[in-house]
Order: C-alpha cells, then structure tokens, then sequence
C-alpha cells in the first residue's frame, strides 16, 4: 500500500510540474508567435524600458509588460499571460485604473492569452490601419 501512494504521489507531481511547463512554454511560444507575424507583416520594431509611473507600464493582472517602438508614432505594450481568462481581465482592469486620466490615444486588444495596448500619436489621431489590422489578423 505504501509503494501505491509513493508512485501515484510522484505521478502526481510529475504531471503537475509537466503542466507547469506546458503552460509556461505557451506563454512564451504566444509572444513570440506574435512578434514574428509582426516581423513577417514587414513591421520593424524594438523593445524598449518606459518609466515605471508610466500609464503604459501598470502591473495588470501581476504582470508588466513587454514594450515595442514600431515608429515614432506607433508603440505597443504587450501583456503575456499563463492562461487566455487573463487577457480580458487585464483590459478591464486597464480601463478602470485609467479611466480618469487624460491619455493619448490608444486601442486595447485581447488575443489568446495577450493583453496588446496600441499607442498611437494623439496630437494627428491617426492609427495606422496596417498595423491595426495585423494586430488583428494574428491568432
């Protein structure tokens, strides 16, 4: 009887750190999925540090995110999580920590298990539909 739980106890664990695994190799694998469709969509992009009290920089959901400058006009701040509930849970908790603020503009999008905020310049209120639409089209 001891042998039995000793092996359904390491099964246990095994399965559950396998899981572990899966899930955070997803994750990883959904972000980089995501900046090779941008690559592949002929976007060139770098990532970069914003400032911590930045608007742009909140801890949603327990995590920061990943910062990308397409141009001078056109930024991306992607949130990657374990689990695809988390994505919308992040945007709404964007919405409500922001809602007050007068902030440039901006279109908040959520896609699997990312959270994607598209900033983009406030003073001509253009979004660039290119880059909107590959958004858009990635999955």
């Amino acid at each position: 009887m001891k042998k039995i739980v000793i092996i359904f106890s390491v099964s246990l664990t095994l399965l559950v750190l396998l899981l572990i695994w899966i899930i955070s190799d997803n994750k990883n694998d959904t972000l980089s999925r995501f900046e090779d469709h941008l690559r592949d969509d002929n976007f060139s992009f770098e990532t970069y540090e914003l400032n911590e009290d930045n608007l742009f920089n909140l801890e949603l959901v327990g995590k920061k995110p990943v910062h990308f400058r397409i141009s001078e006009e056109d930024s991306l701040h992607v949130y990657s999580y374990p689990f695809n509930i988390q994505a919308p849970i992040a945007k709404g908790s964007f919405r409500a920590k922001t809602e007050t603020y007068d902030m440039v503009s901006y279109n908040l999008y959520t896609i699997n298990n990312l959270f994607i905020i598209y900033e983009y310049n406030s003073e001509i209120d253009n979004v660039n539909e290119e880059l909107d639409n590959s958004i858009k089209r990635f999955n």
